[in-house]
């Protein structure tokens, strides 16, 4: 048998879990380089400079205000639940607070007691009149990040908004319908007119003014809202549905570079940008690309036809000559992260957005999203390498802005089953393949996680081990060590289990960081003897060659599936 750390889950080895994530954090943003298909392994990385939180907000805002929602007000109790979609939110990351808009001019401040607020996700197409039914639908428990607390809502104009803001984050996924509940258990002293949109499309809210109620009223309306999130994927989507195929196109016809500007306001954020996404407007073919990619601020509003004028400051090289892959068949509207290894770009929050993208090589035309807005890129065919100069005009390429501070969630959108790892209670061998596409962000792995497909009690004695390793590969083969191009255990212990809920995240805090260089695909296997009842994490179909398993911790050869696990990377 195999000599192994022995880490505890429960309260017993608390102290020990304390240092160990106290050495987590020491190996803070960024990481070491780690080995590529081509290089060395990824492994215990120095300790670089810790980058700092980036924050964005949300809003939700359906339409012109009619009404409020009484929550806020001088009955003694209120119990309300408002779900909000994901395509309203555009985001995903730690939510920290909440604001409302005042409807009216506040001319006194109001303060309410006793109010506790409490978050969840939920597949629920409309809230039921029954609070309990919204809430355990398969996508993990209730979080409270308010718990019988005092909020105070100042005096201010109509139109302006009020954070609410609370200790414990919730984190949001960005692909789950959002449930947002508030419990007031005595009267405020005053009334706060927040705005109410009465044409929500579909039922949005379930009330009771009373906390002992089981069920309430419910309504196709919902208050407007702006989510405050620290850390996260900020999506900005510019309302287009039009198709172009650079900056990612085949080079044989073209050699692609552009700028394109996004304001400030649509942005709503600041801080260290560590990832950049591209939307999808038709389903992707297979292509290769190298590119550059720089991020600037601007003080313009519109473009000009030389590219270096429309900085207001030196560019940051965010990526030099990097190639990376685009498989084929992912589905129109995904987000597709391109890798940025070379740089991170703080963003401050006040100028506008350049991004740069010039493409040196590339096997297809990889159709982008876009919006019409007059001004918004500048492009040449850059056939030399050298142009300074392009032309105008008005496509704006829909993107998301990963903001540090999140963890990187591999949410598959479906539940067509449970695999056992890696917390069987019996013996067996695990690899998954994860896409740089998939990932977007270079930086130091200090913990995994899978998503629960099970209720399960507290369980105990997990025997593993894990392995991650960079690879070139976008399919996996039958062989496990073939699969490993530069291996680097992590994990090799005992671990027990909290009690879950489905869809709950059940963390593995690695032994040994490892550097994740953002740009090679990443292998994870895991390979143990069980433990005391299993406990199943949550795998979808149509993921190609994307697990291999084996029943058998020792075996050389494994089963190729079309599967693959939910999986949660926390980096730093």
């Amino acid at each position: 048998m195999r000599s192994r750390s022995i880490i505890k889950y429960g309260k017993r080895h608390t102290a020990l879990l304390a240092a160990l994530m106290l050495l987590f954090f020491l190996s803070a943003c960024g990481g070491g380089s780690g080995g590529g298909a081509g290089g060395g392994g990824g492994g215990a990385a120095p300790a670089p400079t810790p980058l700092a939180t980036g924050t964005f907000v949300k809003t939700i805002d359906k339409s012109a205000a009619t009404n409020y929602t009484g929550f806020i007000a001088t009955f003694p109790e209120a119990h309300w639940q408002y779900l909000y979609k994901p395509v309203d939110i555009a985001g995903s990351g730690d939510v920290t607070g909440i604001a409302v808009q005042y409807q009216l001019d506040m001319s006194a401040a109001v303060t309410c007691p006793n109010v506790t607020i409490k978050l969840s996700h939920s597949n629920l197409v409309n809230l039921t009149s029954t609070f309990a039914n919204n809430l355990s639908t398969g996508q993990g428990g209730q979080t409270t990040v308010l718990a019988n607390g005092s909020v105070s809502f100042p005096a201010g104009a109509a139109g302006s908004w009020h954070t609410i803001a609370w200790s414990t984050p919730f984190h949001y996924n960005g692909v789950d319908n959002l449930i947002v509940e508030f419990m007031r258990a005595a009267a405020c002293t005053g009334v706060v007119r927040d705005d109410v949109v009465t044409t929500w499309p579909y039922t949005a809210v379930v009330y009771a003014f009373s906390n002992t109620d089981a069920a309430g009223s419910t309504g196709t309306w919902a208050a407007d809202a702006r989510l405050v999130f620290a850390g996260g994927d900020d999506k900005i989507d510019l309302g287009g549905a039009s198709s172009n195929p650079w900056p990612f196109a085949d080079t044989a016809f073209d050699r692609p570079r552009i700028q394109n500007l996004y304001l400030a306001s649509e942005i709503n954020g600041s801080g260290p940008i560590t990832g950049i996404a591209f939307q999808l407007n038709t389903i992707s073919g297979a292509g290769s690309y190298t590119y550059t990619l720089k991020l600037g601020h601007s003080t313009l509003t519109a473009l000009t036809t030389t590219f270096a004028s429309n900085y207001s400051g030196p560019p940051t090289t965010v990526a030099n000559a990097v190639t990376f892959s685009i498989p084929a068949n992912i589905p129109a509207g995904t987000w597709v992260w391109v890798p940025i290894p070379d740089g991170v770009f703080t963003y401050n929050g006040t100028d506008n957005l350049i991004v740069e993208v010039a493409t040196s090589s590339g096997t297809a035309n990889t159709p982008l999203r876009t919006a019409a807005i007059a001004g918004r890129r500048v492009w040449v065919n850059d056939t030399a390498g050298t142009a300074t100069t392009g032309a105008v005009d008005d496509f704006a390429y829909h993107i998301a802005l990963r903001f540090n501070g999140a963890t990187v969630d591999i949410n598959t959108q479906g539940r067509s089953g449970g695999d056992g790892f890696p917390f069987l209670s019996s013996d067996g061998k695990r690899q998954y393949l994860y896409l740089a596409s998939e990932l977007g962000t270079k930086g130091t792995i200090t913990k995994i996680a899978c998503r629960s497909e099970y209720n399960s009690a507290a369980k105990t004695g997990f025997l593993f081990d894990v392995v991650l390793s960079h690879t070139a590969a976008t399919a996996l083969g039958g062989n496990f060590a073939a699969n490993l191009t530069n291996p680097v255990p992590v994990f090799s212990g005992v671990l027990d289990t909290p009690a879950v809920l489905i869809g709950d995240w059940i963390e593995i805090p690695l032994s040994t960081p490892f550097a994740y260089n953002g740009k090679d695909n990443l292998v994870v296997q895991i390979a143990g003897t069980g433990g005391a009842g299993g406990v199943g994490c949550r795998v979808n179909f149509g993921y190609v060659a994307r697990r291999v398993f084996a029943s058998s911790s020792t075996a050389t050869l494994g089963t190729v599936s079309d599967y693959l696990l939910d999986m949660r990377f926390t980096l730093q």
